[in-house]
């Protein structure tokens, strides 16, 4: 199983959690954007390719899930992940205040792109700015929960070694 299935996989069953709870409880929707943490921790701990690959197959899920145009949801998260480019030499571990602070940024830009998108796909009217800072908040408080959840479910999965960095793992292969 590679770490691309697996940030599919998590992202399906984490959108469907998130789409769950508030209708379990009758709380209004919660702006939050599962794929986007995955593709986040996917920028911090993999190589640029692998990440890629993993932000266009992540984004086809979202897509699916969502309802929106096929493709719109990879091209924002592809878009992203290669401006994100430019901070991760900035965060030395996916862990910390730095680590939230990228998922912060890589979040609100992924809304706001993925909002441009969906209005010039005649989707939405509008981008919401104040959408763009809530799912960014929220996301970066998920990533709080989830980067802990991947990096267990790889270590278990044997497909990240428990105390390697990305560096590391580079220099090995």
């Amino acid at each position: 199983m590679s770490r691309t299935l697996v940030a599919m996989v998590v992202t399906l069953v984490v959108t469907a959690i998130c789409g769950s709870l508030p209708v379990l409880f009758g709380w209004p929707a919660l702006p939050v954007t599962p794929g986007a943490v995955v593709c986040a921790y996917a920028a911090l701990t993999t190589p640029p390719i692998e990440a890629a690959v993993t932000a266009a197959l992540v984004g086809l899920v979202v897509d699916a899930l969502s309802g929106s145009p096929i493709g719109a949801s990879s091209l924002a998260l592809l878009v992203t992940l290669l401006t994100s480019r430019l901070g991760v030499s900035l965060v030395p571990l996916a862990r910390g205040g730095a680590a939230f602070a990228f998922v912060a940024a890589f979040a609100a830009f992924h809304a706001l792109l993925a909002q441009a998108l969906l209005a010039l796909f005649a989707q939405r009217r509008a981008v919401d700015l104040v959408i763009v800072v809530v799912v960014g908040i929220l996301d970066a408080l998920l990533s709080l929960i989830l980067f802990p959840v991947l990096r267990r479910v790889l270590v278990i999965l044997r497909l990240e070694d428990k105390g390697a960095t990305l560096g590391e793992r580079l220099s090995a292969r």
